[in-house]
C-alpha cells in the first residue's frame, strides 16, 4: 500500500488495485499480526467473506524489504510445522551443501567439499487449515505502520482459499 492506494499481485498476474476510502493516508495495523489464520474468527471483521484459515507453506514473508523469519520469530503458533523438501533428506551426502529451490534443489560442493553440511531443515512453514502464527514483537509491528507497507510472500496452497494474513479486529477490514 501506498497512500491511499492497495495495490495486490500474485505471480506475474496483473496487479489488483484499490483506493481506500477516507483521509488516512497510513496504513496504521497497531494489533497482532496473524500469518496462516486467527485462533477465531470473531476477531475478523464480518466484511471479510474468508472463514477458513490457509492451507498450505509458505516459504518466505517480506514486509518493506525486511526478510520475516517466519517460525523464529513468531510470539506463538498453533500446529505449525516445517514443510516437507528434499533437502531435509540430505540427498547431497555429508561432503556438499543441498540449496532449496522451489520444489527442487541443488549440491554445491567447494573444493574438497570440507566443512560444508548439507541442509537437514526447512524454514517453511506448513498449515494445516486449523493453525496460525501470532506476532507480537514492536519491531515487527513497527515495520506494518508506516506510509507504505509492502508484503510479500511465497506460498503454495493446497486449498481453494483461505486466510494469509490478519492484523486488526472485528471492526476493522485489514486481511489477506
Amino acid at each position: 500500500r501506498t497512500g491511499r492506494l492497495a495495490v495486490l499481485q500474485v505471480d506475474k498476474k496483473p496487479p489488483s488495485q484499490i483506493l481506500a476510502p477516507g483521509a488516512f493516508t497510513q496504513l496504521s495495523l497497531p494489533l497482532n499480526l496473524y500469518i496462516g489464520g486467527v485462533p477465531n474468527f470473531d476477531m475478523v471483521s464480518p466484511k471479510v467473506k474468508v472463514r477458513t484459515s490457509f492451507v498450505g507453506c509458505i516459504q518466505k514473508v517480506v514486509i518493506n524489504n525486511q526478510p520475516l523469519r517466519i517460525l523464529a520469530e513468531a510470539l506463538a503458533g498453533v500446529n505449525v510445522d516445517n514443510c516437507p523438501h528434499p533437502c531435509v533428506a540430505r540427498p547431497c551426502g555429508e561432503h556438499a551443501h543441498c540449496v532449496p529451490h522451489h520444489e527442487a534443489y541443488k549440491c554445491q560442493c567447494e573444493r574438497h567439499c570440507q566443512d560444508i553440511n548439507a541442509i537437514t531443515t526447512s524454514s517453511t512453514a506448513s498449515f494445516t487449515g486449523k493453525t496460525f502464527l501470532h506476532y507480537t514483537d514492536p519491531d515487527i509491528l513497527h515495520r506494518i505502520v508506516s506510509d507504505k507497507v509492502s508484503i510479500s510472500m511465497k506460498f503454495r496452497t493446497s486449498a481453494s482459499s483461505g486466510l494469509l494474513l490478519w492484523s486488526g479486529g472485528p471492526e476493522q477490514t485489514r486481511g489477506v
